[in-house]
């Protein structure tokens, strides 16, 4: 799964944003983004990375907390890409440390993390960095306002200076370096990304970190028109009449900020003391607990991409989260492996915290599992997708009558406004989508997880102008893990998103349930070890 793959047969354009964290309740207002870019990559071009050597073969023990460091003294030229092929009995926290070779007063230091058990080389990307202003208030009683919000890539030569590896772990670790490489790629952190069938075509968005920002049909003309002052999304409506027809094989995700799309936003910790400090989410002016955000932070800075691999038939990309209201990126990796399996992309995950916090909370004096919805993940479609539509009987995977919930309101209970949204535990069918008035739009499957909430943003209406995909208003639809984020364990995670009509993504979904190897039993242990910890 994580071999190298060819970079080829992908045009590359920029889109913005992705999900609302739940809880976050949609107030992630701002509409920053990267700068457009419409560059592409011809299909017979191919990466080819060269590696130059900079440091040979290191073998020594670390007690637990104990540092090593490899010292390099090394001038890398432009290479912004460190490869680090080694075996270790015990986790290492590890930095680069290097600066530029005309400026060696700027320092500069970027941590990772290797993963014990990982049996392929560590590789991360350097020289990416998002830069935010500060958040300022006039008042207590006022919400921040949304400071300017912009990106750079850096080029430029460097000097490296050592490299350096801390035992994570409880145990004596015995590390053997083969070797560390260091490569320049050509980095595409500000385009997304596409793979495309016979069926779908859907866009990964590197400059939010990851996520699933663009879904739409290659075989049917997904339009968006207005009518009268109603905007409308589906098949072919360019045919209505009265039409004005506003974009073809439209996407059907919003993509407007660092909230929205498909991303996996997971929560933790939510008491401060010397490991962490919350800070304050702007909408709700609360304190808000740690929670790493596939995308980005709650001011719209990016979450650092540190690996990528593209072909035309699968994209792979290694995300530091970003912590939401802190606006900090994490000690955390997220992982995804994106393919198409027929109608639908399936987003393979793989979440690792190395913060070392105890995400536990305090209750009456004791200290208690962190039991906490996680979203897995939150999908942010777009506005004419009006209706949800899932399965809450006791009958699954019967064609039994599905519920429809039309005119829902804001999910949000943490911001006070909440209105009638859906949240259920009895989603039997594991998926749910939102629709137009021709049962055609979005559907998100995760297998073996019944618990959903859904619900439209404030300000719920059709009247916009512009695009869908890059309005604020949107509808959101997650599916929601219940467990304590545990630190230095590895989860794996799996969804699917498709679009299509009700009758079509319902037989979809139903096939992948009965494909031998889908599922999500990790999330399934992981709650059900914190059930057993409760009683």
């Amino acid at each position: 799964m994580y071999k190298r793959i060819k970079a080829a047969a992908i045009a590359m354009v920029m889109a913005m944003g992705m999900t609302c964290a739940f809880g976050c309740g949609g107030g992630n207002e701002s509409v920053s983004s990267p700068e457009d870019d419409s560059s592409s990559v011809s299909s017979a071009e191919t990466e080819t990375i060269k590696y130059t050597k900079i440091s040979g073969e290191e073998n020594f023990t670390l007690a637990p907390d104990e540092k090593k460091t490899v010292m390099i003294g090394r001038d890398i030229g432009e290479a912004n890409y460190f490869s680090i092929e080694l075996t270790t009995t015990e986790n290492l926290e590890g930095s680069f440390n290097y600066a530029a070779s005309d400026n060696s007063d700027e320092r500069k230091t970027e941590l990772f993390f290797i993963d014990a058990e990982a049996k392929e080389p560590f590789n991360q990307l350097i020289d990416w960095f998002s830069r935010v202003g500060e958040p300022t208030r006039e008042s207590e009683d006022q919400l921040y306002k949304i400071p300017e919000t912009w990106y750079e890539r850096k080029e430029y030569k460097k000097t490296v200076d050592s490299v350096t590896f801390t035992n994570k772990g409880e145990n004596s670790a015995t590390v053997a370096i083969s070797s560390i490489k260091v490569a320049k790629r050509d980095m595409v952190l500000d385009k997304t990304v596409y793979i495309q069938n016979d069926y779908i075509k859907a866009g990964v968005n590197l400059g939010w970190g990851g996520g699933v920002g663009f879904l739409t049909r290659t075989d049917k003309n997904v339009q968006q028109v207005v009518v009268g002052d109603k905007n409308m999304v589906g098949v072919n409506y360019a045919n209505k009449d009265g039409a004005k027809l506003i974009g073809d094989h439209v996407n059907l995700i919003n993509s407007s900020t660092a909230g929205r799309s498909a991303q996996v936003s997971l929560y933790g910790k939510n008491t401060d003391d010397d490991t962490y400090t919350r800070a304050i989410y702007r909408t709700t002016k609360a304190s808000w607990c740690y929670n790493p955000v596939q995308c980005g932070d709650q001011w719209d800075t990016h979450s650092q991409v540190v690996d990528y691999r593209i072909s035309d038939t699968e994209i792979y990309v290694k995300t530091r989260p970003r912590d939401w209201a802190p606006c900090e990126t994490t000690k955390a990796y997220t992982e995804c492996t994106y393919t198409l399996v027929g109608k639908c992309i399936k987003a393979k995950n793989r979440f690792y915290d190395w913060s070392g916090l105890t995400h536990d909370k305090y209750e009456n004096g004791e200290l208690v599992p962190n039991r906490r919805n996680q979203e897995m993940p939150a999908l942010s479609a777009v506005v004419p997708l009006h209706t949800m539509v899932l399965y809450e009987g006791d009958s699954p995977w019967t064609n039994a009558n599905l519920t429809r919930r039309e005119n829902l309101g804001y999910w949000s209970v943490a911001s006070g406004q909440a209105g009638e949204y859906l949240s259920t535990s009895k989603a039997r069918e594991c998926w749910a989508a939102w629709v137009n008035d021709d049962d055609f739009g979005l559907g998100l499957f995760v297998p073996q997880i019944e618990k959903a909430v859904a619900g439209r943003h404030l300000n719920y209406n059709l009247s916009f102008t512009g695009a869908a995909d890059k309005q604020i208003q949107f509808n959101y639809l997650t599916f929601l893990g219940v467990f304590a984020l545990e630190s230095y364990e590895p989860l794996d995670y799996e969804f699917y998103l498709t679009c299509d009509n009700v009758t079509n993504m319902r037989k979809t979904f139903k096939k992948l349930n009965e494909t031998e190897g889908v599922g999500n039993a990790n999330v399934l242990e992981w709650q059900q070890k914190r059930m057993e910890s409760l009683k």
